[in-house]
């Protein structure tokens, strides 16, 4: 049963994987140091139909500031400690998008996460979803390192999201003035 001293959370369109629950708490038992446990995740069509596996990266706020690339913890294929939670200072209702990324910074500032290759849950991603907004994303996750105090890697990400959105821009600009040298247009 369970005794309420480990949390998770999972979205409408999360699924634990058979026997999912057993591999993390056998992870959990084998690192009780820790304060948070991960694990590997499935994604998943609207549908149901599998896309890939998402592996968690570990590390400290400063990886995961730099989410995806150096630190990445699919939500709903991790639990952590209530005690850890507590600590932490719960959920930060301020950035509803990565509430998840944002716990995740704080939990590494109370102590260990471990990453076990075991697959654990599915995560359901589809274009509805709140995080396919690629610009707002990466702007909230640069504004969550820095509210976090990971300031030398929201940095490097701040200038990696500039450089990424003027080359966008000036793509987006050449194309325009082939359409308009297409059909005689001048500005």
């Amino acid at each position: 049963g369970a005794s309420g001293d480990v949390l998770g959370w999972m979205g409408t369109d999360d699924i634990f994987l058979k026997d999912g629950i057993w591999k993390i708490m056998r992870v959990r038992e084998n690192n009780p140091d820790a304060v948070a446990w991960a694990g590997v995740s499935h994604t998943i069509a609207r549908d149901g139909s599998f896309i890939g596996l998402r592996v968690p990266k570990v590390g400290d706020k400063h990886a995961f500031s730099c989410w995806g690339t150096d630190g990445f913890i699919d939500q709903p294929a991790c639990l952590f400690s209530a005690d850890a939670f507590e600590k932490a200072g719960k959920f930060n209702l301020r950035f509803p998008m990565f509430m998840d990324v944002d716990l995740w910074m704080r939990l590494s500032d109370v102590g260990r996460i471990v990453a076990t290759q075991d697959e654990i849950a599915c995560t359901r991603v589809h274009p509805d979803m709140g995080s396919a907004d690629l610009y707002g994303r990466e702007a909230m996750l640069i504004a969550l390192g820095v509210y976090n105090g990971a300031y030398k890697s929201a940095r490097r990400e701040l200038q990696l999201f500039v450089g990424r959105s003027r080359r966008g821009a000036v793509e987006r600009a050449e194309r325009f003035d082939a359409i308009d040298s297409d059909y005689g247009l001048f500005l």
